[in-house]
């Protein structure tokens, strides 16, 4: 799990089911953003079917949120596919990447910044 690409999963204004699948990619991505989860095991970590799951990484692939890597064994069988999620080049309904640098004013209780701007949305 890569927290960069969790912040950048949870900063994005999605409706529940397709930020439910989004987050479980990148709960299970690496740092770049690569992940190759099956859809059976996307389904149970979301509590959703399979078929639910497959419709929406179609929606998550046409929306630019996910890229998909068809991926072969050696004897050329399929097996899961790669997932490269748009981390680095955010879909055009977000105006600009998550700001990563910590600023704002340091609360006296956890030493952290104070965040000006509501979690979820795209500014």
């Amino acid at each position: 799990m890569s927290l960069k690409v969790m912040h950048w999963a949870w900063s994005l204004g999605l409706p529940p089911t397709p930020k439910i699948v989004l987050l479980a990619l990148a709960d299970e991505a690496n740092d770049d953003g690569y992940t190759f989860p099956s859809v059976a095991y996307l389904a149970r970590k979301c509590s959703l079917g399979d078929r639910t799951v497959q419709r929406v990484l179609r929606k998550l692939t046409s929306d630019r949120y996910v890229f998909v890597e068809h991926r072969f064994r050696r004897d050329h069988a399929r097996t899961s596919n790669g997932y490269r999620l748009a981390i680095n080049d955010p879909p055009s309904n977000c105006h600009r990447p998550p700001d990563n640098r910590d600023t704002g004013a340091v609360t006296s209780v956890t030493g952290g910044p104070v965040s000006t701007v509501s979690p979820g949305r795209c500014q």
